[in-house]
């Protein structure tokens, strides 16, 4: 037997005793070949917490609810929810299941019903993250981009520094201006002062060349 397997078995087992659940052997082996998908310690901790939280039957569901896979809970993704739903100038990275949840609250937010909004969002996005969790998905972060762009550069470095988001990708995303940023991403170094300069005068040469460009084409179109 597998040492991970073996240690899954073991907690499944410890943890249908404590909470009065009823598992055959075949059930045991069927769940533990359902959670070998996910990371040893995330599995570990999640029948931890079913340990101390459950008042009900152990299930694979209740299990995989609590089974920390870089996606955050209800209530942190409602924090960065409520943000880009009531300013259209923040910029939030979010997951897929994050963006999908959003929608059945978005109405009820501007309708000004943010204790509605709240709830038709936890209902949607426990639900949509329960069923990617049985399907075995990975998250997903993406940048959904604000109008600010002071803003936007806050997020998407946070989001890098999180671990939410591939350098290479945010490097792309940062508005041109951001320059001492994408130094930063690239070289994990701060600029000098003397870079600054020359990374804003590199910037202000590129923004001449494109609204000289966007000229030609408008009198060539013309």
């Amino acid at each position: 037997m597998r040492p991970a397997y073996k240690q899954i078995l073991e907690a499944v087992v410890v943890t249908a005793e404590l909470t009065g659940s009823e598992l055959s052997a075949h059930a045991q082996e069927v769940m533990v070949d359902d959670l070998m998908a996910y990371p040893l310690d995330a599995v570990l901790q999640a029948l931890t917490r079913c340990r101390k939280e459950l008042k009900g039957r152990l299930t694979l569901a209740a299990i995989l609810d609590r089974l920390d896979d870089g996606r955050p809970g209800a209530d942190e993704a409602w924090g960065v929810v409520a943000r880009a739903l009531g300013d259209e100038s923040e910029t939030v990275v979010w997951t897929e299941e994050m963006a999908a949840a959003a929608a059945p609250a978005r109405e009820l937010m501007m309708l000004g019903d943010k204790v509605g909004a709240r709830m038709a969002f936890r209902d949607a996005y426990e639900r949509i993250v329960s069923d990617a969790r049985s399907e075995r998905r990975s998250v997903t972060w993406r940048v959904s981009p604000g109008s600010d762009a002071e803003r936007r550069v806050a997020a998407i470095v946070r989001a890098v520094e999180l671990g939410r988001l591939p350098a290479a990708q945010a490097q792309l995303l940062l508005p041109t201006q951001a320059v001492a940023e994408r130094h930063l991403l690239l070289t994990g170094s701060v600029m000098t002062e003397q870079e600054r300069r020359a990374g804003r005068e590199h910037v202000k040469k590129l923004l001449g060349m494109l609204r000289g460009g966007k000229v030609q084409v408008a009198r060539t179109a013309g």
